[in-house]
C-alpha cells in the first residue's frame, strides 16, 4: 500500500501556497466544497490580522484530480495569494533585524545570510493554508472508512474548558465550536479568552492556547504475532 505523504511550497507574499499530496488511491472522491470550507475556517478566529481579510482562500487543483476524483497520481493544489509582492523591494524589503519568537535568526544562520526575508516568507502563518489543504484532503480518505476527526480549542491562560468529547456528543460540540470565534465549544470560556486576546493586543503581546483533537471510529487492526 502506498504511503500517504505531503510537501508544501510557496511564500507568504509569493504567487501562491502549494501542496503536493502523494499516495491517495485512484478513484477517491475529492470533496472540494469540504476542503474550501476548511480553508475558510482557518481564516476565522477572534483577533486575527488584516491579512485574513485580504485573502479569499480556495483550492485550485493543478494535477491529480479529474471530474472530482483522484487519478492516482500526485495531487498538486494551489491556494492563490492576493497579496503577492515578493519581488517588490519597496513593499517587501529585506529584514535585517531578527524578530523574537520567529524563525528569522535560525534561518539566517542556516543559510548564512543577514536578510531574514527569505526565511520569514516560508516560516509564516500563511504557509498553514497548505497544511490545512493537505489535512482536508486526507480527511476525504478517512471518511471513506467512517473515520471522523474533531479538533477544538480547549482554552488559554486560566480560561480552560472542561468539555469531554465522545462519540455521542462530538457533533453537538462541533456546532458550538463553529459558532465561537475562538473555536471553544464552551460559552463560559469563550468570553474569557476573547478578553485575554483583546488585552494582549493592547499590550502588544501574544496568548498561547491549548488545542485538542479526537479521532473517532477508528477500526481495530489485528496484527499477526
Amino acid at each position: 500500500m502506498a504511503e500517504l505523504s505531503f510537501r508544501t511550497a510557496g511564500e507568504s507574499h509569493g504567487p501562491g501556497i502549494y501542496t503536493l499530496v502523494d499516495g491517495l488511491p485512484q478513484g477517491l472522491e475529492i470533496n472540494t466544497e469540504f476542503i474550501d470550507a476548511e480553508l475558510r475556517r482557518r481564516q476565522g478566529g477572534y483577533g486575527r490580522g488584516g491579512r485574513q481579510r485580504i485573502e479569499t482562500d480556495r483550492a485550485e487543483y493543478l494535477s491529480g484530480v479529474r471530474l472530482g476524483h483522484a487519478t492516482g497520481s500526485p495531487i498538486l493544489m494551489c491556494v492563490a495569494n492576493k497579496d503577492s509582492r515578493l519581488d517588490d523591494l519597496e513593499r517587501t524589503p529585506p529584514v535585517y533585524r531578527p524578530r523574537p519568537g520567529h524563525a528569522d535568526l535560525s534561518g539566517s544562520v542556516k543559510w548564512l545570510t543577514t536578510d531574514c526575508r527569505e526565511t520569514l516568507e516560508r516560516a509564516s502563518a500563511r504557509e498553514t493554508a497548505a497544511r490545512v489543504s493537505a489535512g482536508a484532503i486526507a480527511r476525504c480518505l478517512l471518511r471513506e472508512f467512517g473515520i471522523e476527526v474533531f479538533g477544538f480549542v480547549r482554552g488559554a491562560l486560566d480560561a480552560i474548558s472542561d468539555v469531554a468529547p465522545d462519540e455521542t456528543n462530538w457533533r453537538e460540540l462541533r456546532t458550538l465550536r463553529d459558532e465561537s470565534d475562538v473555536y471553544v465549544p464552551d460559552s463560559r470560556v469563550d468570553e474569557s479568552m476573547r478578553a485575554a486576546i483583546r488585552q494582549a493586543k493592547i499590550d502588544k503581546d501574544t496568548v498561547g492556547g491549548l488545542v485538542e483533537a479526537h479521532v473517532l471510529d477508528v477500526p481495530s487492526v489485528l496484527v499477526p504475532a
